[in-house]
């Protein structure tokens, strides 16, 4: 797939708008201490049903303990639905904070790049494959299969946070980090979650010690979010250079002389964002199985009713395999040895290939319709070839 395409990092929400110093009053939010109370209702822990999908848009704001060093931070995340993030990091109490002057951090994650660091320095934007929105302040895992797989543990009780009732919940790392894990006595990460699927409270443990605790302390299911809040701010290192790109290609676009495989029809409520050709340093997701240096893939993405499905068929350049084994077997007709894994935005399906190919399927469906996905994706052989569709500059506007 003779393309050129985006690298991989992941970090989140970063923004646009006037960086000089706001001289208004700060904003005063009180910070309400989580209590005990009644669970929410979730899956697995209190009744049935899925958690919905995430909210078009989402503001929170959360108190952050790092406990290590006794820092505490205010930090303030923007969620556009369902790829944009931006996140504020103020190195003060929230009842100090002014969240309209420049953070000392923000992050920022959108469509095909992500770029961190201060506002005030020169910034990066790196290169990563389309994905749902990591650090996006939502649990859109599947709670009863990750529940099955031992990566979630409802504990039964609630809290009150923010004024919303949660659901306490164990995994085994930060949902930052995008895998969850099994929980240990060492390792673990106490979730509360409400019936929205919101985070409310983190509590993370590494080596059996409270490293991290963060606790919201104002939630806004319907801001006002301008999008110029998501223009990325940083330069793209240009593929020659070592970076990456997402551009995007026309539909019937695909690499020349290995099988591909696609949809066969549009699953649902979905609709086709578009498909994109894809070129990273190394593979989104993390346990990469091999020594890997570049990774180039064609990924289709769709979304709608707020989830969202990505299809990636892609290749080690040098190097592989990509992908390592995920938590659990799922067998498909076409890739008998075909793993997922459970992440905090939904789940991953991983299917191995000849010669260090691989398909991935990512979404925020249950498990099981997304097994069905995978199972009925059809594959296309013979000569192929990649076109840029019309608006062939890079995705995320920056050195197309």
């Amino acid at each position: 797939m003779a393309l050129a395409v985006l690298v991989v990092a992941t970090a989140c929400a970063g923004g646009g708008g006037d960086s000089s110093p706001s001289t208004t009053a700060p904003t005063t939010i009180e910070a309400s201490p989580a209590t005990t109370a009644p669970p929410a209702t979730i899956p697995g822990v209190g009744g049935p049903g899925d958690l919905p999908p995430p909210p078009d848009a989402l503001e929170i704001v959360y108190r952050v303990e790092r406990l290590i060093t006794g820092v505490v931070d205010t930090e303030q995340r923007l969620v556009r639905s369902p790829f944009d993030v931006r996140i504020e990091t103020h190195r003060v109490e929230p009842d100090d904070v002014d969240l309209d002057a420049d953070p000392e951090i923000l992050d920022l994650a959108v469509l095909g790049g992500a770029e961190t660091g201060p506002p005030d320095q020169e910034r990066l934007l790196v290169v990563v494959p389309p994905t749902p929105a990591l650090r996006g302040a939502h649990l859109g895992t599947d709670i009863d299969a990750a529940t099955e797989a031992g990566v979630l543990e409802p504990l039964g009780f609630g809290r009150r946070v923010a004024g919303r009732a949660c659901t306490e919940i164990r995994t085994g790392a930060a949902l930052d980090g995008g895998i969850l894990r099994a929980p240990t006595d060492d390792d673990r990460n106490d979730v509360c979650v409400d019936d929205e699927g919101i985070v409310l409270r983190e509590e993370i443990v590494q080596g059996g010690q409270v490293v991290e605790r963060r606790t919201a302390v104002r939630v806004d299911l319907a801001p006002d979010l301008d999008g110029e809040v998501f223009e990325p701010l940083g330069r793209r290192i240009p593929e020659l250079d070592g970076g990456g790109r997402v551009r995007r290609v026309t539909p019937d676009s695909r690499p020349p002389d290995v099988t591909h495989f696609q949809l066969a029809d549009v699953p649902g409520s979905l609709e086709v964002v578009g498909r994109f050709g894809v070129l990273t340093d190394s593979p989104v997701g993390g346990n990469v199985a091999g020594s890997v240096e570049q990774v180039i893939s064609m990924v289709d993405v769709l979304a709608g009713g707020g989830d969202v499905l990505v299809v990636e068929n892609g290749a080690a350049v040098r190097g592989g395999p990509v992908l390592g084994p995920g938590d659990i077997e799922v067998p498909l007709p076409w890739a008998p040895e075909a793993t997922a894994v459970f992440l905090a935005t939904g789940v991953e399906v991983r299917a191995p290939l000849p010669s260090g190919r691989f398909v991935r399927i990512t979404s925020t469906l249950p498990l099981e319709q997304v097994v069905a996905i995978a199972s009925a994706l059809v594959p296309v052989d013979g000569p192929g070839e990649v076109v840029p569709a019309d608006d062939e500059a890079d995705v995320t506007g920056r050195l197309g």
